[in-house]
């Protein structure tokens, strides 16, 4: 089961970049590198202009895209949020494996498999977060990719939501759970109420209840306020 740690609403952003950066820290002392997966969307905004102030060795520093949207629209696209945290990063900056350089999303997927084959073994951090209908990254349980998605060996699959906008590009769920750490990082009431609501409902399909009752090494972060 996950361990949960609670903050405030106020205190959390910068608390979880503190302990996701000792995590890397420690990585790249033992390792000489650190392979960190970060999300898009909102939430993590906050958080992550928290760690580009932390002290960290940034040329050893390879970020992965947790996932990404694959449209033209820039406004729309998770690299360009985490374009702006690098941005934000003062002296050396880490090194980003970008996905959206292919004209067509099956093309997409198979440069982006490509480009993280090389990795040694199971990526050493990774952060999510969730949305209230329970997806993570953008394994979405309404889209027929689904179980393709949770089921593959590949590191990155293509997934079409039911109801959210656009098609999508996604880390596997077999890579996500093969991570050293994965951080869960859903900041607020309503994100921890659903949490906690999913992985008490035998019914529910999630791949985040998946996560809690399988990965070696979950962390939730979370708030009870808002």
């Amino acid at each position: 089961m996950a361990e949960i740690h609670l903050e405030s609403d106020a205190a959390l952003p910068k608390f979880v970049a503190e302990y996701l950066a000792k995590v890397i820290s420690n990585c790249i002392n033992d390792n000489g590198h650190c392979f960190c997966a970060l999300s898009g969307g909102s939430s993590p905004q906050a958080m992550l202009n928290e760690l580009a102030l932390q002290p960290l060795a940034w040329a050893q520093i390879t970020l992965l895209m947790v996932d990404e949207r694959f449209t033209t629209d820039a406004s729309d696209q998770n690299e360009t949020m985490l374009s702006s945290f690098i941005n934000r990063i003062p002296g050396e900056k880490p090194a980003l494996i970008n996905l959206l350089n292919q004209e067509t999303l099956n093309a997409v997927i198979t440069s982006a498999n490509n480009a993280v084959k090389d990795i040694p073994g199971p990526l050493d951090v990774v952060v999510l977060g969730m949305g209230l209908d329970g997806h993570t990254a953008s394994l979405f349980p309404d889209s027929t990719d689904y179980q393709m998605a949770m089921t593959t060996s590949d590191h990155y699959v293509k997934v079409v939501p039911g109801a959210a906008p656009y098609p999508r590009i996604s880390m596997s769920y077999h890579w996500l759970l093969q991570a050293k750490k994965i951080i869960l990082y859903i900041p607020g009431r309503d994100k921890l109420e659903c949490y906690r609501e999913l992985v008490a409902d035998p019914s529910a399909v999630s791949p985040v209840k998946s996560l809690t009752s399988q990965a070696n090494s979950l962390i939730v972060f979370s708030s009870e306020e808002s």
